[in-house]
């Protein structure tokens, strides 16, 4: 594990998404088991192991936006759990189709999950008589 390899290419991501990058690696290379420096691969027996530099930036950046789109997921799903009071017949407000369009844009998120959402505010519940 102690190897260096001079002359290495470097990734195209930003740092904060290097793990997506040692998943795609492995995820492309099966012989690949470890990696040092978020670079080089090494396979069981520690040697070296080439891989395309350029598919790995592909693979990583998919990974990236699935997990990014399953984040808006979950968080749309959660949203419009905690509003699901607000649709429920015996409750009185007067801004109901308020929330009724609240719900719907989280429900397309839901649906159809985007890497950067745009969250809607939710409304303030305006109480009838």
């Amino acid at each position: 594990r102690d190897k260096l390899v001079t002359g290495v290419q470097t990734c195209a991501l930003p740092i904060s998404n290097l793990m997506f990058w040692g998943q795609a690696v492995m995820a492309l290379n099966p012989q690949v088991t470890y990696m040092t420096d978020w670079v080089n691969a090494w396979d069981a027996q520690n040697n070296p192991v080439d891989y395309d530099h350029a598919a790995a930036d592909v693979k990583a950046t998919e990974l990236m936006e699935a997990a990014e789109k399953d984040q808006c997921k979950q968080t749309a799903k959660s949203l419009i759990a905690a509003s699901d009071w607000s649709v429920l017949p015996d409750v009185n407000l007067t801004n109901k189709a308020d929330f009724e369009s609240y719900r719907a844009t989280l429900r397309a998120y839901i649906l159809n999950p985007v890497t950067n959402p745009v969250w809607p505010v939710e409304p303030q519940p305006v109480w009838g008589s």
